[in-house]
């Protein structure tokens, strides 16, 4: 909460981060079709969302190696035209602790984040960003509950996740000063 992101200059414009987590696949994507069945609504949703927000773009931005695999995975379920015009990847540099500044400073001047990553939900928050908690494992459910805001999450689990994501993207991007505002 206490770790001020790096201001960085961004040629998107308005834009949208998506924290994505390969790992724990067991407890983050559960039901019949699973892992695949997540990756295929994400990019599907992803086309959506662009086509009915065209001054928006979408940023992956992995934390951990293994958030490369599924922000790839995504990626194949985009089509082309949005890959090439509206999705960007964040740089990795996981190397050292000084790198961390390079993976935070992807969230800085966006609108929104979407995080399935702890600190993909702490950092931006610590930092007046809107968030929505997509909420796989339960210490992040009770992060948002903790502070009083259990209303940005939305469990990965439910069979209602994709409606109750698109829902909660469209209030907060309308709602963002007023977001900003509580989480300062």
């Amino acid at each position: 909460f206490f770790y001020e992101i790096p201001a960085r200059r961004s040629p998107l414009g308005k834009r949208i981060c998506f924290c994505v987590a390969r790992d724990m696949a067991n407890l983050r994507y559960t039901g019949e079709d699973g892992y695949d069945h997540f990756v295929r609504k994400m990019g599907s949703w992803c086309d959506d969302f662009i086509e009915h927000h065209p001054d928006y773009s979408i940023v992956f931005v992995p934390h951990i190696y293994s958030d490369l695999s599924i922000i790839d995975d995504v990626l194949k379920s985009i089509s082309d035209i949005n890959r090439r015009l509206k999705v960007a990847v964040a740089p990795l540099c996981a190397v050292s602790p000084d790198a961390i500044d390079d993976t935070f400073s992807s969230y800085s001047g966006c609108d929104l984040v979407v995080s399935m990553r702890f600190h993909g939900n702490v950092v931006p928050i610590g930092n007046d960003i809107p968030t929505i908690g997509a909420v796989s494992l339960e210490k992040h459910q009770l992060l948002y509950q903790s502070i009083g805001l259990g209303d940005r999450s939305i469990s990965t689990t439910s069979s209602k996740f994709w409606e109750t994501l698109t829902e909660a993207i469209e209030r907060s991007l309308t709602d963002q000063v007023r977001i900003r505002n509580e989480y300062a």
